[in-house]
């Protein structure tokens, strides 16, 4: 029987699938992340013992898939064989018709994750806030890690304050629902790991479906997304806080912007980026394979 892996999980599974290549078994492989540029250069880290692993049981492997074109092109300059693209997406089933448009309070904004932390773009918003009006609300979902949301809320801008609201990190199948309350949804990758550079985040394909406009830092992964949904994502380059301020204030002021991007994207979320049409696709895969 095929056995597949998810590169996530480590070394010991490269072995564990280098040795049933060995045996004769059908592997398939699913560059989740591409683990070996995952991590900042450390000393202690074996990215080379993985990355020989990686590109080991690639070539061996029936079929691969990986989240975005870049990361196909990138691994497959690496190692010589190009993974097939099939995009971390999620159910038309999920989503509710997206909230009505903004009312007197202003867009409501949304960042989501699992945690709260450092170097997930949460810095450059809170700096970014002192270059806005306080004409939207910004919601923030995830767990705090240690006492960072108490470090994060001395850096919020005293005028903002009462409109920045934190909320715990929320089940699976709730996160569409709640995206769906939400007007403009917040992607503020880094281009550092590669692997961060080169990937498609959840939160950027949940606020599509969930009809939101986007946006987001300028990684390779996220401007490919940007190209697919043309007008329903706005670019910005990373770490430069007015620029984001700027976006944002502009954005919170033109009501037919918002209106038209969030169209566009729950659009574009129904005719591509969706599982019920990135599905076919991933049985088309395994059916070649198999």
């Amino acid at each position: 029987a095929p056995f597949s892996f998810n590169l996530l999980q480590g070394q010991p599974r490269f072995n564990c699938a280098s040795k049933l290549l060995k045996r004769g078994k059908k592997v398939a492989v699913d560059f989740e992340d591409w683990f070996s540029r995952e991590h900042e250069k450390v000393p202690w880290h074996p990215d080379r013992l993985i990355a020989r692993l990686e590109k080991e049981v690639l070539a061996g492997a029936s079929h691969a898939t990986c989240t975005s074109d870049v990361m196909a092109e990138a691994i497959g300059r690496a190692y010589g064989k190009k993974p097939e693209v099939i995009y971390n997406v999620f159910s038309l089933a999920e989503a509710p018709q997206p909230a009505p448009d903004p009312g007197p309070e202003g867009p409501k904004v949304l960042w989501i994750s699992q945690a709260l932390g450092p170097g997930r773009g949460l810095e450059l918003l809170a700096d970014a806030l002192g270059f806005c009006e306080p004409v939207f609300t910004v919601t923030l979902v995830g767990n705090s890690q240690g006492d960072y949301q108490e470090e994060l809320e001395k850096r919020i801008p005293q005028a903002w304050k009462s409109r920045v609201q934190f909320q715990s990190q929320v089940k699976d199948r709730e996160v569409i629902p709640l995206v769906a309350q939400h007007h403009i949804g917040l992607a503020l990758e880094k281009k550092t790991p590669e692997n961060r550079d080169l990937t498609v985040t959840n939160k950027i394909l949940q606020y599509l479906l969930g009809g939101l406009m986007v946006v987001a830092t300028k990684t390779r992964g996220q401007e490919e997304i940007a190209k697919l949904v043309d007008g329903a994502v706005q670019l910005i380059p990373l770490d430069e806080p007015a620029k984001l301020g700027s976006a944002l204030n502009h954005l919170a002021k033109s009501p037919d912007i918002i209106k038209n991007g969030r169209f566009r994207a729950r659009s574009r979320a129904e005719g591509r980026l969706c599982w019920e049409k990135e599905s076919q696709q991933l049985v088309g895969i395994f059916e070649r394979s198999l």
